[in-house]
């Protein structure tokens, strides 16, 4: 996939990173949605929802990508100037 955003800093809110450290197989799928939001795969977002993040690579507003990992949403989300990017559950925002 052909990275159409910069990421910035990585960053993971607390709760998502200990439940993802407890499984392997859930660091890998987070990895993956990492890469997927990264690309311009906005995940499980509204069709709306996915347009403004189209719209945002653009005019570099924040950017949110949804995915469901294990039974899990998570959302990804990279700041409007692109010098961070958080992992978290929703519940968190």
């Amino acid at each position: 996939m052909e990275n159409k955003l910069p990421l910035g800093r990585l960053a993971m809110e607390s709760d998502l990173l200990t439940w993802a450290f407890a499984n392997d197989e859930r660091m890998s799928q987070i990895e993956d949605a990492l890469n997927r939001h990264a690309s311009g795969d906005w995940g499980e977002l509204s069709e709306q929802d996915k347009a403004f993040n189209d719209e945002y690579l653009v005019t570099g507003g924040q950017i949110v990508s949804e995915y469901t990992i294990q039974d899990k949403k998570i959302w990804i989300i990279t700041s409007a100037d692109r010098s961070v990017t958080t992992i978290l559950f929703p519940y968190a925002y």
